[in-house]
């Protein structure tokens, strides 16, 4: 998993998984759905990679949305298990996935290498919605110009966005996921910050994929939003 990926507790997973979250819960084969859910889990594939002192290990988890609307934040949790202990979680994000469509995501259990990686025999997977589709986008960011870039085996997003607003913006965040041509969301979203912008500047921005579940050269799409906050 890359740096964005952040740590959380193994109790904050549990407490996700008992509260009613609109997603699916999933350990090895067998995935449990939520009631009311909006995101199933298709597939859970726990992969070691390496050998010796080298031995990583991930999670590849497919994912698909099942509501009938455009879903907001998707929050995939995988809780790595050796035996009856929990190692420690890891995450992943992705916006704006709409109704069928499917998610590919991998991740890394960060810090786990070697001999701990080696004895890893299970992974706890939950997908769920965090935040509704409303929370996406800020009317404060225009897009003013934005390509798909694909070269010597990279792929990656540029472009131009400015400050709409009324105020000047403390940051602005690009947002990108990128797709398939078949439009399976690939990886994690992936974020480009800027700070201090003033009404009317424009600023730069480019996000490049990193996500191992695919080559570069398999990207053909991909999805765009935007955060900010006023200066205060």
């Amino acid at each position: 998993m890359d740096r964005r990926a952040f740590l959380t507790s193994a109790a904050s997973v549990a407490m996700a998984a008992s509260a009613g979250c609109l997603g699916t819960q999933a350990s090895g084969e067998d995935k449990t759905p939520t009631e009311d859910r909006a995101v199933d889990i298709v597939d859970v594939q726990l992969i070691h990679e390496g050998e010796g002192a080298d031995t990583e290990v991930r999670a590849e988890i497919t994912a698909e949305a099942v509501a009938d609307q455009t879903l907001g934040e998707v929050v995939a949790t995988a809780t790595f298990v050796d035996g009856e202990t929990l190692l420690g979680s890891w995450v992943a994000v992705v916006n704006g996935m709409e109704p069928g469509q499917r998610w590919l995501v991998s991740i890394r259990s960060g810090g786990t290498s070697g001999e701990d990686a080696a004895a890893v025999d299970d992974v706890q997977v939950v997908v769920e919605e965090r935040s509704p589709a409303s929370t996406l986008g800020s009317d404060r960011i225009e897009i003013v110009d934005e390509d798909l870039i694909a070269e010597d085996g990279e792929a990656r997003v540029e472009g131009v966005a400015r400050n709409a607003g009324e105020e000047r913006l403390e940051y602005a965040t690009v947002v990108v996921t990128f797709a398939s041509e078949d439009g399976v969301l690939l990886g994690q979203a992936l974020t480009d910050t800027t700070r201090d912008i003033d009404v009317g500047q424009q600023f730069e921005f480019s996000v490049r994929y990193s996500a191992p579940v695919r080559a570069a050269d398999a990207v053909a799409d991909y999805q765009l939003t935007t955060e900010a906050d006023i200066e205060k």
